[in-house]
């Protein structure tokens, strides 16, 4: 398979010891909360509404410049901004954001594209049941979720479905994980990545 047809899922590296934790990002200077969840929803955002964002530390650790904190909300240092946009500028957005209130070089990664390529056969999925929603508070109970994807455990994807010009993206039936091309995670490595590793999909 050509190196740029192979696609890989970007995943916390658990090797790391005592390694930080990120909480999800709030506005700096208010009080109210900050809807977090288009940043990962794949789409594209207005900037302007995510200015001075401060993610929260958890637990405190070995600074890495590629962390995935609360929510699997990507993280990224100055340094992986250069490595991913010297390969695809047109399918992420940089939001800066300060980390425990303290301006250590991060953006928020956000990926703006979103491909319907996941390969169900292919992947082990679970699905939501009616069991599911039993054990959930009665207000979130949706009785539509059943049969819809709850957590992806093997990602497997279509390749032929995938933008040639994309590098960037998440998965539209299971926004969990971020994909790069082989290019985006060579480059990556290049970089000296820390946080992160990598597995084909």
């Amino acid at each position: 398979m050509p190196a740029e047809r192979q696609f890989f899922s970007v995943e916390d590296d658990l090797t790391i010891e005592k390694r930080w934790h990120l909480e999800e990002p709030t506005h700096l200077k208010s009080a109210q909360p900050l809807d977090f969840w288009p940043l990962i929803a794949g789409k594209s955002i207005d900037p302007l509404t995510y200015r001075d964002i401060n993610a929260p530390i958890q637990y405190e650790g070995p600074s890495l410049s590629f962390t995935l904190g609360a929510f699997l909300i990507p993280y990224v240092h100055h340094s992986i901004i250069k490595a991913v946009t010297a390969v695809d500028s047109r399918s992420t957005l940089f939001l800066p954001c300060l980390i425990g209130s303290r301006d250590l070089g991060f953006s928020i990664l956000v990926a703006t594209r979103t491909f319907k390529c996941l390969d169900v056969e292919a992947s082990e999925i679970d699905y939501y049941t009616t069991e599911d929603l039993a054990e959930e508070e009665p207000e979130n109970r949706d009785p539509v979720r059943v049969g819809s994807i709850k957590s992806v455990f093997r990602t497997r994807i279509k390749r032929d479905r995938i933008a040639n010009d994309c590098h960037v993206f998440r998965i539209a039936e299971s926004l969990h994980d971020i994909i790069v091309s082989a290019s985006v995670r060579e480059t990556l490595i290049r970089a000296g990545v820390t946080g992160v590793t990598f597995h084909e999909v």
